[in-house]
């Protein structure tokens, strides 16, 4: 079961990398339910803030891919296990710290409950943070 776990959460993190990476270079693909609706001015006018910052997610997404993955195959490398599971850890709780929100654009006691974000917020990322984070949890404590 852990092993089914950190695979699948490895390859939702690095689809979502991929995803923000593209973002990042130009794709629009569904980039207009990504940013919460008072944002997306921000983002066109800050266009190369926004690169940055949506490159700097893609990197973090995919290091937090690659972390999972450690958990079940170390590829060889000399790694300390407690590292990889305190890591995992963070991981984890980044993901519920999410789940919860910010108390206004995102998270299950957000404010601001209309439009595309919200409605995506509420039915799509809210929930696979929540997984994520739980699941990230169990996989660091059962390995």
């Amino acid at each position: 079961m852990v092993t089914i776990i950190a695979i699948l959460n490895t390859i939702i993190l690095l689809f979502l990398a991929l995803l923000h990476l593209y973002w990042a270079l130009g794709g629009k693909w569904a980039l207009a339910g990504a940013i919460p609706g008072t944002f997306t001015n921000v983002f066109e006018v800050h266009r190369v803030q926004m690169t940055v910052a949506t490159l700097v997610v893609a990197l973090g997404l995919f290091g937090f891919g690659l972390t999972l993955f450690l958990n079940y195959n170390t590829l060889g490398l000399e790694i300390p296990a407690d590292l990889i599971q305190k890591t995992t850890v963070v991981i984890g709780l980044l993901f519920l710290a999410r789940a919860i929100g910010d108390l206004n654009y995102c998270g299950f006691f957000r404010k601001i409950k209309e439009g595309v974000f919200a409605e995506r917020d509420k039915t799509i990322y809210t929930p696979l943070c929540l997984y994520l984070g739980l699941s990230t949890l169990l996989l660091a404590f059962n390995n």
